[in-house]
């Protein structure tokens, strides 16, 4: 159940991300909710980063909090609408500071200079994506006269990329750089090479990352370990909690 634009779904949302929330927690407060099933909550436990389920009606949301009452768990319930997908980025491969600016370049050699007193948001992480695919194999079968012939047969692949990516948010146009380093890719961070097989750098890279933060600027959880390579997340928990964040600077709990 993901979010949308629809104005008459609620979401319900963490009151704070420091509260632990176990899967038994969640499978009791979801029998408030007919329409939740088992198979959301381990979902939702497995994903939680701010923003517990989307699209629901609103008594279906209340529901949901007073069953998350129940259990000790604070939430509010918001419109879809109040939590936007977040803003297409601008994919860029290098960023560095230089007084007191940012320097973005992205993959097309252009270069955006913007104040450090104007980002709002930086964020870093290491996630796992995961790719479906397909493939065509050729198996020998059983002719029907006995003989053998190779039969191409299609097949579902599934794959696995760990990847490392940052997003710094400013207050004006463009408002979203972002960045991602994979199996085969990589981006610089101060002019020093970021890759997922390089761990100690992609822990200086994180806290380089941090010490650009202005007064103000907001910080997801994934940039403070010290051992990046050793917390990945998914893309949607990666995301769902800057989107929960954003809603945070706007309405404070």
């Amino acid at each position: 159940m993901d979010a949308g634009f629809d104005a008459s779904t609620y979401s319900v949302i963490q009151r704070s991300l420091e509260q632990s929330v176990t899967l038994q927690q969640l499978e009791e407060a979801s029998m408030q909710v007919p329409t939740i099933a088992r198979a959301d909550c381990i979902r939702i436990h497995r994903l939680l980063a701010g923003i517990f389920i989307s699209r629901l009606s609103r008594p279906e949301a209340l529901a949901f909090q007073r069953g998350l009452a129940g259990q000790g768990i604070e939430s509010d319930v918001v419109r879809d609408a109040q939590l936007p997908p977040l803003p297409s980025g601008v994919r860029s491969m290098r960023v560095w500071q230089e007084e007191r600016a940012i320097h973005c370049r992205d993959v097309m050699e252009r270069v955006t200079v913007l104040p450090v007193a104007e980002i709002l948001f930086i964020a870093a992480g290491v996630i796992v994506e995961t790719r479906h695919g397909t493939e065509t194999v050729r198996r020998a079968r059983t002719g029907p006269r006995g003989g053998m012939r190779m039969v191409p047969e299609t097949r579902r692949t599934k794959s696995e990329e760990t990847c490392v990516i940052a997003d710094l948010f400013f207050t004006r146009p463009p408002y979203r750089f972002t960045f991602r380093a994979g199996e085969s890719s990589r981006f610089f961070v101060q002019d020093q090479p970021v890759r997922p097989n390089a761990r100690d750098m992609v822990a200086w890279a994180f806290q380089k990352l941090r010490s650009w933060a202005p007064a103000g600027c907001r910080l997801n959880r994934h940039i403070h370990h010290e051992n990046p390579m050793d917390h990945p997340v998914g893309k949607t928990t990666y995301e769902e909690e800057i989107r929960w964040r954003f809603y945070r600077l706007r309405n404070p709990a």
